[in-house]
């Protein structure tokens, strides 16, 4: 599977899950992809941002998250955002043009 910011395009406003323990999973909401204009650069760079409740906080670090449409990924996932409700999460690719195939 190859990431792109396309991959996900399909998947915005729908729920991702991450498990954190045998019968619990973490629902995070695909609220935003932002790409950053390629110009002459040999990289694909795009972000995308996560929305989830605030009854449980995520520190940065690297999650298994699951899509009903998706195969499941490993993403590392920073906290950027808390607004008191929901806690905001980015996870940020840059990826070489020549590998995207």
């Amino acid at each position: 599977m190859n990431l792109s910011a396309e991959l996900f395009q399909d998947h915005l406003q729908t729920s991702f899950f991450i498990p954190v323990q045998p019968e619990e999973k973490l629902e995070l909401t695909l609220n935003a992809i932002q790409i950053r204009p390629e110009d002459q650069s040999p990289y694909h760079q795009f972000s995308l941002f996560f929305l989830c409740s605030d009854e449980l906080q995520l520190q940065q670090g690297s999650y298994l998250l699951q899509h009903s449409n998706l195969p499941d990924m490993q993403l590392f996932l920073v906290p950027v955002a808390n607004s008191g409700q929901t806690y905001t999460y980015q996870a940020s690719f840059t990826i070489e043009k020549s590998q995207l195939g």
